[in-house]
């Protein structure tokens, strides 16, 4: 099951890288959500695939500064989403990079969660029953969001899509840890 979806990671960012050399912000979504969702229904086993809709019920913890998944009242607070009948917790380390043109993402050391408060709350999480969705997402700090990064040249998408793999195998390394 993992080398399958490694490949369909890796299909998937060529494709976005494709469609983003194309300078069509339209092509690059559409490339990127069909992608997702080609990688994740092969990414499945048979037995898991459903044929009716299945409502999932979660709710989006996000970290908005380097310690805020350590902090004390994240316990009660994660409890509390358990008892309302929340079974996945979503969360949303960042990285950022400087501005939209930029091509190099990093951790921030006041904005960015640290390893160990992610992974701390993820065992939280796990403790009280709930599922895991780790979604870590590139923030601009300058003027702009994410969905504006842009580049003219082959070679800077090149260099942001190895900062980009550098940040993602960072935290799927992190996931499997937990």
């Amino acid at each position: 099951m993992a080398p399958h979806g490694r490949v369909v990671f890796t299909a998937a960012v060529q494709g976005v890288h494709q469609a983003a050399r194309g300078g069509s912000p339209l092509g690059f979504r559409i490339v990127a959500i069909l992608l997702t969702a080609i990688g994740i229904s092969h990414a499945l086993p048979a037995r898991a695939q459903v044929s009716h809709p299945v409502f999932q019920k979660g709710f989006t913890f996000g970290g908005w500064s380097s310690e805020d998944y350590s902090r004390p009242e994240a316990r009660s607070q994660i409890e509390e989403l358990r008892a309302a009948g929340v079974e996945w917790l979503a969360l949303t380390p960042r990285w950022v990079q400087a501005e939209r043109s930029s091509q190099n993402i990093q951790p921030h050391p006041d904005l960015s969660p640290t390893d160990e408060s992610l992974l701390e709350v993820i065992r939280m999480a796990q403790a009280q029953g709930l599922h895991v969705f780790l979604k870590p997402q590139v923030d601009v700090l300058g003027t702009g969001w994410r969905g504006e990064v842009s580049f003219s040249e082959d070679a800077d998408w090149a260099k942001w899509f190895e900062s980009y793999q550098a940040f993602i195998s960072h935290y799927a390394a992190l996931a499997s840890k937990a």
